[in-house]
């Protein structure tokens, strides 16, 4: 016998988070992380007649599946994560899951980072070298 368990609830992600993802706004976009589009009036002012049709086609959508097609007031802030496009304030918050494996993870996450960077410059420096013994030749 199956018992009915709710689906767990994400919190929603830190603002340091969302700063840190953001890379863009749109008047329309998909949240690749749960499938819920969201859209604004603002696709009416784009002097696009396309966006105009779009734009009634997602609020005819919005008003059959509301949960799925989300109007808002404003330009919608997004990034990419994960190679994901991510809608910055979804509903879903699946981006704390990302931000909880990262800060779960700091230490490593730094010190892969500091390790990395090193060996990157010192790369970058020898082929600086390189080239300049080159050039001077």
């Amino acid at each position: 016998m199956g018992t009915n368990k709710k689906a767990k609830v994400l919190p929603e992600p830190s603002d340091d988070f969302k700063e840190a993802v953001t890379n863009s706004g749109s008047v329309a976009i998909d949240c690749e992380l749960c499938g819920r589009t969201y859209f604004c009036s603002e696709m009416l002012h784009t002097g696009d007649s396309e966006d105009a049709k779009h734009y009634e086609n997602l609020l005819k959508k919005a008003k059959e599946e509301p949960d799925k097609y989300i109007e808002l007031s404003d330009y919608i802030s997004w990034g990419t994560i994960d190679g994901k496009q991510a809608v910055i304030d979804c509903k879903c918050h699946e981006l704390t899951k990302y931000e909880n494996i990262i800060w779960a993870h700091r230490f490593i996450i730094a010190n892969y980072l500091q390790n990395r960077s090193q060996r990157e410059a010192k790369a970058a420096n020898q082929q600086a070298k390189a080239l300049s013994d080159i050039l001077v030749k």
